[in-house]
């Protein structure tokens, strides 16, 4: 058995130089589409990571009436941090809202209208499983019944549209990487068969002499993958480097993520396995 393993491994090696121009056009081929699709790749993830860290950002302002003691607000905080879907609430009193305002907006009120007019406030976050635009509008609307609440609001047009997007990276993601599938497929398969058919009386007489074909198909499926491989590590090599990059110039603005650069390696091998199976089988049907 590890006869076998070692001549096919040392055929697969050799098949790599029977048709040189094909393996360097494929090998090619398979680090441009592995680099684009790890870039794109890298994007995705902190697209996503941004798209999440502006989700945990939205959060409800819920304004409590100017009426309610501090007792009756104590025990509506209560109310609304026991309600289904509210991850956690924060109190924010009259005086501190008039800092956070005079300090975004450079205006005083106090100076301008001679108090404070601004009321008394929850800060609420909800639930992972509830960041949907239709989940957050149902806990306003339950929030905004309960006895105490003046209003409740939130930036929807805002999340609408993070949820909207992340809809479309998802959908941008799916079709690219089946367009790499795809053209990396064809190209390791076509590349084989050449091989294939330059070796088609050494088959023959292999197939002649009782060789399984198992025993003639490892060969050139270890040929596809090793195409697959030299074209995955450029395309992680590149990725490396990218993220490097990146890294130096944008240091807050990315969240690098070095396991991606892994991806077209292994995404490479596995290519190039199937494309080769599909050669063999085009071949061997022939």
């Amino acid at each position: 058995m590890s006869l076998n393993v070692l001549y096919s491994f040392n055929e697969g090696v050799k098949g790599l130089k029977r048709v040189p121009m094909a393996t360097i056009i494929t090998i090619t081929t398979i680090a441009v589409t592995q680099i684009l699709f790890g870039l794109f790749l890298f994007f995705t993830v902190n697209v996503h990571y941004l798209i999440n860290e502006m989700r945990n950002k939205v959060t409800l302002e819920v304004f409590i009436d100017a009426g309610l003691s501090d007792k009756d607000q104590k025990l509506l905080g209560e109310k609304i941090s026991s309600f289904p879907g509210v991850a956690s609430v924060k109190y924010v009193s009259k005086e501190e809202a008039l800092k956070v305002f005079s300090k975004e907006s450079g205006i005083d009120p106090l100076s301008i209208l001679g108090e404070n007019p601004l009321p008394s406030s929850y800060h609420i976050t909800v639930t992972n499983e509830k960041r949907t635009p239709d989940e957050i509008e149902k806990i306003k609307q339950g929030i905004s019944d309960i006895n105490g609440v003046d209003e409740v609001v939130y930036n929807s047009t805002f999340y609408k549209l993070i949820s909207k997007y992340s809809s479309r990276v998802l959908f941008a993601d799916g079709l690219i990487f089946g367009l790499v599938v795809i053209v990396t497929i064809l190209l390791v398969a076509n590349t084989l068969r050449l091989s294939i058919l330059t070796q088609k009386k050494t088959i023959e007489i292999m197939q002649l002499v009782g060789a399984s074909k198992k025993f003639i198909r490892m060969p050139y499926l270890l040929q596809g993958m090793f195409q697959g491989l030299i074209g995955g590590v450029f395309g992680s090599v590149a990725i490396i480097i990218c993220v490097i990059i990146v890294k130096i110039y944008f240091p807050r603005l990315f969240t690098v993520s070095l396991p991606v650069a892994a991806v077209p390696l292994l995404l490479g091998m596995i290519l190039g396995y199937i494309g080769s199976s599909i050669a063999l089988r085009r071949y061997l049907a022939e």
